[in-house]
């Protein structure tokens, strides 16, 4: 029954696309200009690259002509396809009405992160890869239940580029994409000049799949979003800050196990606290045979100053907070208090090894100490490593069968913190909806419910497939718990994000380490406060105005 439900849907789909064939070709000059979609990557089925946009495809022609007067097109409704007709009725919005539409992504080069094409289109020459096969198979799914087509254009550039031809495109008011994938960091900026429409008539952000925190964390009015992030995509997944830790060094010393027991049970029991977490460190440190601390001594603790801006944030301590109009920035006494422990603790150089200290000392690579970093770990010379979910594969396959690790989130406050707060690097990325002639809002936000929903509900789904990659296919079942606390609590800082102040703000917290001048976060908030509050403020005033012209 079910092949023969497939075989009647792809029959109907083939006639429907041929039927609509001359429909379609006109449509393309006169579909309604809001129909532009959201703002990530999303690339499907047809596995192909659109390497320069004057061959993104021949349905982009005249684009510019698209109808800007008709009528406004919001959230699709509930399936338009009844259980007979699809297996793929269990999704909501399931619907035929884009059959032959075709959604184009401008996204980073693979060459900049192998994940940006590849979550949206499989390369089909790779039949080993368990996410390629994964997204492959969602793709034909798609296309076989909806007839939606995807196509990616790369950018050399992972932040400039990507963002001036968001800016172009709607100068030119040409559909040269239909949906921007860029750096959270830079695209943010670019929302107050008004190339993004609201997602908000286009989608239900309460539904499962979207990313609540990245709502929050990338807007500046909680009613309106021109961000979103979530299931459908795995750049956002990639850059969450964790922990690694030397299950062996972890184990066999006495002193911890006999405190603290099972780690895994420390951070099941919200006990994985920053005082544990800085005792734990201490009690694993030890100079190396001539009681040095080389690169061949232990740490507890193996990291960068960057990392000092996870762990505060990891105590629930955010840089700015917004309540309706009223903007605080570097006000908690409580983010006052877990940077005087982080700092005490980063800048111990025999707790502590830190990449840029190593850069400093033997510089022997070209990453800025975090190759030898990360070659410390491997080697067992430090029991905790601050790190992104997107290293764990690449410690697995250089590691081999001989060394084991586990996976750990940010550790917290105290025992009376709600819940895990794992910090998104500002490299990750968003979607993004941009106000041009684009014809396609409505459709590619189907596709975005569409790709959020079945990467987690299809057999071998492309998340799962995700997570085996990262944990490998005998993944501990205690490490898998907890790469999904740490992605289930992945968090953005709107400070971060907006990058005020030029950035001020991303390199509070880590100059002060770097310096290592004393601790003295309040003379140094000081002394930039004026520069990122006229940033902030200038932001703001320009973000409501965008906001009152869309509501005009």
């Amino acid at each position: 029954m079910r092949k023969a439900i497939i075989i009647f849907i792809l029959l109907a789909l083939i006639t429907g696309i041929f039927t609509s064939c001359i429909e379609n070709k006109n449509n393309e000059l006169v579909s309604d200009t809001d129909n532009l979609s959201i703002t990530d990557q999303s690339e499907i089925l047809q596995n192909t690259t659109v390497s320069d946009q004057s061959n993104v495809s021949e349905s982009s022609n005249g684009i510019s002509e698209c109808d800007l007067s008709s009528e406004n097109q919001s959230l699709p409704e509930d399936s338009n396809i009844s259980s007979e007709e699809s297996i793929g009725d269990i999704f909501k919005y399931a619907t035929t009405k884009y059959s032959g539409t075709t959604i184009k992504i401008l996204t980073y080069s693979p060459n900049i992160d192998k994940l940006s094409v590849l979550q949206f289109v499989a390369d089909d020459e790779c039949t080993s890869d368990a996410v390629n096969t994964a997204v492959m198979e969602r793709n034909a799914f798609i296309y076989a239940n909806y007839g939606i087509t995807i196509e990616t254009v790369d950018s050399v550039s992972p932040i400039n580029e990507i963002c001036e031809s968001a800016y172009n495109t709607v100068l030119a008011s040409t559909n040269d994409y239909d949906l921007i994938c860029g750096p959270s960091i830079k695209m943010v900026d670019y929302s107050v000049y008004g190339l993004f429409v609201p997602l908000d008539d286009y989608i239900n952000i309460n539904d499962v799949w979207w990313n609540q925190a990245s709502l929050e964390g990338n807007t500046l009015d909680e009613n309106v979003h021109f961000f979103v992030s979530g299931d459908f995509m795995l750049t956002d997944v990639d850059y969450v800050n964790l922990i690694l830790f030397n299950k062996r060094m972890y184990n066999e010393n006495n002193e911890i196990v006999s405190k603290y027991g099972n780690i895994y049970d420390l951070v099941r029991s919200n006990r994985f606290t920053l005082d544990a977490f800085i005792e734990m460190s201490k009690a694993a440190s030890k100079p190396d045979s001539d009681g040095k601390w080389s690169l061949d001594a232990t740490y507890g603790l193996l990291s960068y100053a960057d990392a000092t801006s996870a762990m505060v944030s990891g105590c629930d301590t955010p840089f700015i907070t917004i309540s309706g109009n009223n903007i605080e920035c570097y006000s908690s006494e409580k983010a006052l208090n877990s940077f005087q422990k982080i700092y005490d603790l980063m800048t111990d150089s025999k707790v502590v090894k830190r990449a840029e200290v190593i850069v400093g000392e033997n510089w022997s690579w070209n990453n800025n100490g975090l190759d030898e970093l990360q070659e410390m770990f491997i080697n067992g010379h430090g029991l905790f490593y601050n790190t992104t979910v997107s290293n764990i594969a690449e410690i697995r396959n250089l590691a081999g069968d001989n060394f084991e690790f586990g996976v750990l989130p940010m550790c917290l406050y105290n025992e009376d913190q709600n819940g895990y707060y794992s910090l998104v690097s500002d490299k990750s990325t968003l979607m993004a909806i941009i106000n041009s002639n684009n014809c396609n809002k409505e459709a590619a936000a189907f596709l975005l419910n569409a790709l959020g929903y079945w990467n987690i509900h299809l057999d071998n789904g492309v998340m799962d497939a995700y997570y085996k990659s990262v944990l490998g296919d005998d993944e501990n079942s205690d490490d898998l718990e907890m790469l999904e606390i740490v992605i289930d609590s992945r968090y953005y800082d709107i400070g971060y994000q907006y990058s005020f102040g030029d950035s001020l703000l991303i390199n509070f917290y880590p100059s002060i380490i770097r310096l290592n001048e004393g601790f003295c976060p309040i003379s140094k908030y000081e002394s930039i406060r004026d520069i990122i509050m006229e940033d902030i403020n200038e932001t703001y005033e320009n973000y409501e105005e965008m906001i009152s012209t869309f509501n005009n």
